[in-house]
């Protein structure tokens, strides 16, 4: 991943404004914020919890 970042910064920079833009647009700041069907999920150790919620609608095996 480092080598692609060096061969194209402008892509990553792209990519890394636009992700900012979606978060700010979505009421949520710093990262790693998840939001799924509006409930946001701070942090890393709120994995397990958007694994629960994703189980509850069916969408990951429990």
């Amino acid at each position: 991943m480092d080598r692609r970042i060096t061969e194209q910064p402008d892509d990553y920079d792209r990519e890394i404004t636009a992700n900012e833009s979606a978060l700010t647009e979505a009421g949520h700041w710093e990262v790693p914020t998840l939001v799924f069907r509006s409930e946001p999920f701070f942090g890393q150790d709120r994995l397990e919890d958007l694994k629960w919620r994703l189980a509850q609608q069916g969408l990951v095996p429990e």
